[in-house]
């Protein structure tokens, strides 16, 4: 007789999932046919599965069963074969069908780092009827979550605000119809909230000058991006980035209008989270200040002086009034809202010997401040005459003649410089009066109109003379040079005397001034000066940096400096291509040196043109040829690494990963294009990567697809990327 026997699973068990039948005959000759089923009411009329229903010679068969085709409970395995001469077996298993039910939290990620609202997603498998789900945070009593349904997953957005930093265990229980339970646990670990702050200056805090502004975040990670804007303004008035929680900025209020405002701090971490803070401060005013900036203290004038004034921190109108020695009626006054004033003083009439200039300056709101300069008036000012060209206006070609003609000057040598709109042409030294001719040829001037300047130097020397404890009157003081004839000599009541020596009557060197003063008692007394006679050379002008005709770029050291003589103070002032000034200084220094940005200006050729002008109006001027040529922006090396290839298979939202070698400091701005068409919106950027851009290809035409990643940096370098991708939606 045929015997079958259902060897696997053995009787009574208890299954789930898919597993393994397994039967086995005795006695079968021939080719065996198969039938393996379980029972299922489910499916009637036959209320039968069929497992598996093989055939052929061998003895034993094994079947794959999935549980899942049937309800949980017993149910009975049958085993039947029929051998090539009809006959037939049957066996019999019974066994248990119980599914495991199963609980998953699938997001966050095991061990991630979280902050703010987060979403935590639940699922489960096998589970019966209405499922309950239940969420513990580090198993409290009272659950974050709970919800039932018939839904297979849940979801639930965690605010980790109020939840301690560090680490924490979320706790999930799923519990069916049945009255089955499964648990799951995800360990992550709650980051400090992002938070910034202006630490100073203290709210409503009052500011001027320059003012430390201190800034700080707590909770960031990564690089800390830092933008202070004043106002709402759109253009920052300060921006960094770094790994450091603090970072500081001196924040210059003087082009700050007085008043009320508001920092503005945005911090922005690595995760890309943003933290605010503003801070309210009152800008004060700066204070008024006057000064007169020429001539400078002490100096010695003659003629007509040109008196430069200036005023900082005065609002509105300004008000200026220059007295001398305190007399009751100003020398000078005007009103205006420019924060510098000049004024041509003729000291013709003013006696030789100390004086004081007073300035006084009054601004829209009341105030005031002065300023005073003392200095020294020498008469027998030069006078200068221009007698050929005739007259102003005259139109001339070629080498031009100037003639001359001094009065007033001292004896011996004079020194003439002949300048042309402020640059200095041609110098001569003479004994004369006049006429005196200096040429000027006028071939390489522009057409048009210009100015032509003769200045005269003599060499008059002031010798201040006094008596003490004179006895009676007249005292007489008589004045010679290295024990010869007297020079000068008066009498007079009065305890000092002066006299203009004119120092180029004697030889270059070492002299002496011998003076004798006899009282009205007939009683002498004698003084000995010991002076070293130099003429000055003409004051000349040259450029120290950059070299002439240098390729420059970026921002470079100009720098000048003085020859030869001159008096300070010296003013200043530099020109590119004669046109545009680029720097202006008036003080005592014999050199100035300045950082220019070249790039204010056109690739190519360009002049650099300096011009100084001494305190007696003496100029000198240099030219620098120079050529401006800026780098060209580097090429930017973009790769995208996401998707992997060339032909990836994309459909809905796909993310796109990018790296990026050789890109300038700052900020980048990435933008994607498909097919030529850009999409979505540019990525700004201070990173290498990885940068991540989504592109949401529902819409887009099942096939094939070229996606651009073009980036490009803050100094204008660009570079980009093509990924062909399938898009199967």
């Amino acid at each position: 007789p045929i015997s079958v026997t259902i060897t696997s699973p053995t009787e009574g068990a208890t299954v789930g999932g898919t597993i393994t039948v397994s039967v086995s005959e005795t006695g079968g000759t021939g080719t065996l046919n198969w039938s393996v089923t379980v029972d299922d009411p489910r499916r009637p009329p036959e209320g039968i599965i069929v497992i598996c229903s093989p055939s052929g010679t061998a003895s034993s068969i094994s079947c794959s069963f999935d549980t899942t085709m049937v309800a949980d409970g017993a149910h009975t395995l049958t085993a039947t074969v029929q051998d090539g001469a009809g006959r037939s077996g049957t066996g019999v298993r019974h066994i248990t069908v119980a599914q495991t039910l199963s609980a998953s939290i699938t997001s966050p990620a095991e061990g991630a780092t979280v902050t703010g609202t987060v979403p935590v997603n639940m699922s489960e498998s096998n589970g019966t009827g209405t499922i309950t789900w239940t969420l513990r945070l580090d198993g409290g009593s009272t659950p974050i979550f709970t919800t039932s349904g018939t839904a297979s997953t849940a979801s639930f957005n965690w605010d980790t605000s109020s939840v301690a930093p560090g680490a924490h265990q979320l706790q999930l229980t799923v519990q069916d119809g049945g009255g089955r339970t499964a648990t799951a646990t995800r360990n992550v670990t709650v980051a400090a909230p992002l938070s910034a702050s202006i630490p100073s200056p203290t709210e409503g805090a009052t500011v001027s000058g320059t003012v430390p502004v201190n800034m700080s975040e707590t909770g960031g990670t990564g690089t800390i991006t830092w933008t202070l804007r004043l106002d709402g303004g759109t253009t920052p008035i300060f921006s960094t980035s770094g790994t450091a929680s603090t970072a500081s900025f001196n924040w210059d209020t003087s082009g700050v209008v007085a008043g009320s405002h508001q920092l503005q701090l945005t911090v922005q971490d690595g995760a890309g989270r943003t933290a605010t803070a503003i801070r309210t401060v009152n800008v004060a005013p700066p204070p008024l200040t006057a000064t007169i900036t020429t001539p400078t203290e002490g100096a010695t004038v003659g003629g007509t002086v040109p008196v430069g004034m200036s005023e900082t921190g005065g609002t509105g109108t300004i008000t200026w009034t220059l007295r001398l020695d305190g007399g009751a009626t100003p020398i000078f006054s005007t009103s205006g809202t420019a924060s510098t004033a000049s004024f041509n003083w003729d000291t013709s009439g003013v006696p030789a010997g100390s004086h004081q200039l007073q300035l006084t300056v009054q601004d829209g709101s009341g105030r005031t401040a002065t300023a005073i300069r003392n200095v020294t008036v020498q008469q027998g000012t030069i006078r200068v005459f221009i007698t050929q060209p005739g007259t102003d206006g005259t139109t001339v070609s070629g080498t031009v003649w100037f003639t001359i003609w001094l009065e007033n000057a001292a004896a011996g040598t004079r020194n003439l410089t002949l300048s042309i709109d402020g640059t200095a042409v041609a110098t001569t030294s003479t004994t004369s009066n006049g006429p005196i001719s200096m040429p000027w040829n006028s071939t390489g001037a522009s057409g048009g109109t210009h100015t032509a300047t003769v200045s005269v130097r003599d060499s008059m020397v002031t010798v201040g003379m006094s008596a003490t404890n004179a006895s009676g009157t007249p005292i007489s003081f008589t004045l010679s040079v290295d024990g010869g004839a007297p020079v000068f000599s008066t009498s007079g009541t009065a305890t000092t005397a002066s006299f203009g020596w004119n120092s180029n009557s004697v030889p270059d060197g070492a002299h002496t001034l011998n003076l004798m003063v006899q009282d009205g008692a007939g009683r002498t007394a004698n003084a000995v000066l010991h002076v070293t006679v130099v003429t000055p050379p003409p004051m000349g002008v040259q450029f120290t940096s950059p070299a002439e005709g240098a390729t420059v770029n970026g921002t470079i050291t100009v720098a000048a400096s003085l020859t030869g003589g001159g008096t300070a103070p010296f003013t200043w002032t530099v020109k590119v291509d004669n046109t545009t000034q680029i720097f202006t200084s008036t003080g005592s220094a014999r050199s100035i040196s300045f950082a220019w940005n070249t790039t204010t200006v056109p690739d190519g050729p360009h002049t650099l043109n300096v011009s100084v002008q001494d305190s007696t109006g003496a100029p000198a001027s240099a030219v620098r040829n120079i050529t401006v040529k800026q780098p060209p922006p580097s090429t930017i090396n973009v790769f995208i690494t996401q998707p992997g290839a060339d032909g990836a298979t994309v459909s809905g939202t796909t993310w796109f990963t990018i790296w990026i070698e050789n890109a300038a400091a700052g900020n980048r701005t990435f933008t994607m294009s498909v097919d030529g068409t850009a999409v979505g919106t540019p990525t700004n950027t201070t990173s290498n990567g990885p940068v991540s851009m989504p592109w949401t290809t529902n819409g887009t035409p099942n096939g094939s697809h070229s996606v651009t990643i073009s980036v490009r940096d803050s100094a204008g370098g660009t570079g980009q990327a093509v990924r062909v991708v399938t898009v199967a939606n």
